[in-house]
């Protein structure tokens, strides 16, 4: 069960982190200044936490 679970929020946590950097091109795209690379470096940066966090969990429940 507790697999499961840790299936259920490494997905989770991926789908999240994807999102994130999908936003931190976007970011890229539309900012102007030039500047603009560090803000998305920062993003990308989240993104990579968020999925560890999830990864951890999927190691923790799952023993992957």
């Amino acid at each position: 069960m507790l697999s499961r679970l840790g299936n259920v929020l490494y997905w989770i946590c991926s789908g999240i982190a994807a999102a994130v950097a999908i936003g931190a091109v976007a970011f890229v795209y539309t900012e102007t200044r030039s500047d603009a690379y560090v803000g998305a470096g920062l993003i990308l940066g989240t993104a990579i936490v968020i999925w560890l966090i999830g990864r951890a969990i999927l190691y923790v429940l799952a023993n992957k």
